[in-house]
């Protein structure tokens, strides 16, 4: 997991940013690779899909043990992620 996120395009954050955002930033990073990837070679890039799947997820854990408005992040979510697919 550590070496896919590695290997992902830089994660644009704050030192101050909190471990959810830096998380969901890795995923939102991951899924750019993904669909950047030939459609002729989905295999190449699943365990980035699914690297991108468990960074959101991790994120989300980790803002909900944090007493983190969820509902907040979830919108941002859904707005990074959805800049990543236009």
């Amino acid at each position: 997991m550590r070496e896919v996120i590695e290997r992902a395009p830089a994660i644009e954050t704050t030192s101050a940013a909190p471990p959810s955002t830096t998380l969901l930033e890795a995923g939102a990073s991951l899924l750019q690779t993904v669909l950047a990837a030939p459609a002729e070679s989905p295999r190449a890039v699943a365990l980035d899909l699914l690297a991108a799947d468990a960074c959101v997820t991790w994120a989300f854990e980790l803002a909900a043990e944090a007493g983190a408005p969820v509902p907040a992040l979830a919108d941002a979510a859904m707005r990074r992620l959805a800049a990543e697919a236009r």
